[in-house]
């Protein structure tokens, strides 16, 4: 079991979004830690949670973080909350990688 994480070593997998890759960390029944890997100019379109709390910490590049009407530019080191049951969107307007990491925590009880 891997206890050292970097980015720049991941193994990346596609996901169903264009654009978006991720690669696990953690994967528990409460709660999960991966990078996202956002290549430039890519959306991932507004959705929401209904049992889980997310965040997303600004690894490198510049993010643009939807929380329901209010859009943030996150630099690096910058946390955006996505609160269960909020629309969220994440979105690269960059021309260049966006690397978060993004971790989930269930609410559900």
């Amino acid at each position: 079991m891997a206890h050292h994480f970097n980015h720049k070593d991941a193994e990346w997998k596609a996901y169903n979004v264009k654009g978006f890759s991720g690669s696990e960390i953690i994967n528990l029944p409460n709660g999960t830690l991966k990078y996202v890997k956002v290549e430039a100019n890519s959306v991932f379109p507004t959705h929401l949670h209904v049992d889980k709390l997310e965040f997303a910490v600004v690894v490198e590049g510049t993010a643009t973080l939807t929380v329901d009407t209010n859009s943030y530019i996150a630099k690096v080191g910058e946390v955006v909350k996505f609160p269960e049951k909020t629309n969220h969107a994440i979105a690269n307007h960059t021309n260049h990688t966006l690397i978060l990491l993004v971790g989930a925590i269930n609410t559900e009880e």
